[in-house]
């Protein structure tokens, strides 16, 4: 249950008083790439087969044609770097995005909905008085189940607060909640604060048990 401290009409007080494929991310590991079983090895084979088709039509065929001897090594020397520079683009463009990358703008969808929900709760108790238990009240479009996130208000007291969650489906992910709370400003005006906390490590669970309302859970900081 969160203690919200409140006083009489003092607003809230801090308690303390404060895949193989994937790995690939760079030409020095074109050796590992090639390596790594299908379709990773098939996919470098036929880039590596259409750049040197590519290399022969293109440039080598100049080659033939030479008939000096500066001519031929120069001819050679373009052709080398040619097919040099195909291989090196055209692997990179082969390459998967990073897993990091990937978790990464996962971790920035969930941060993003959580801070649209504490915004749009904060809009609703404008216009209300009170919060909402329902995030399609706050009219934000978002989908509440995506690929990577669960996202729901977990736990709401409409006049005191209100917590969201972004729950994690990977292992690799990490949670988060977003807090709204009344601060109490003055005995006829209220205003509204928000928060969002992430856990410390990845994590299926969203950190909403929250003791106080101006503190993130333990096992999770505050963005």
């Amino acid at each position: 249950m969160v203690k919200e401290v409140w006083g009489d009409g003092d607003p809230p007080a801090h308690p303390s008083g404060g895949g193989e494929c994937g790995e690939m991310g760079s030409v020095g590991k074109i050796k590992k790439y090639i390596s790594s079983p299908l379709p990773c090895r098939t996919t470098v084979i036929l880039i590596l087969c259409f750049t040197v088709n590519l290399a022969d039509f293109f440039v080598f065929k100049e080659v033939k044609m030479s008939t000096t001897k500066y001519g031929n090594f120069w001819n050679k020397f373009v052709a080398l770097v040619s097919l040099i520079g195909l291989i090196f683009v055209l692997i990179q463009i082969s390459v998967p995005t990073h897993p990091n990358q990937t978790i990464k703008a996962k971790k920035s969808e969930a941060k993003q909905y959580i801070a649209s929900i504490n915004k749009g709760q904060q809009a609703y108790y404008a216009e209300n008085q009170e919060l909402s238990d329902n995030i399609s009240d706050l009219g934000l479009g978002i989908r509440l189940e995506t690929e990577s996130y669960s996202y729901d208000i977990s736990r709401i007291n409409s006049s005191r607060y209100a917590i969201s969650t972004a729950t994690a489906k990977n292992e690799q992910l990490k949670s988060y909640s977003g807090i709204v709370y009344i601060d109490i400003v003055h005995v006829d005006y209220n205003s509204t604060k928000s928060m969002i906390c992430e856990t410390d490590e990845p994590s299926l669970t969203a950190p909403d048990n929250f003791e106080y309302v101006k503190e993130c859970p333990s096992g999770s900081s505050e963005l």
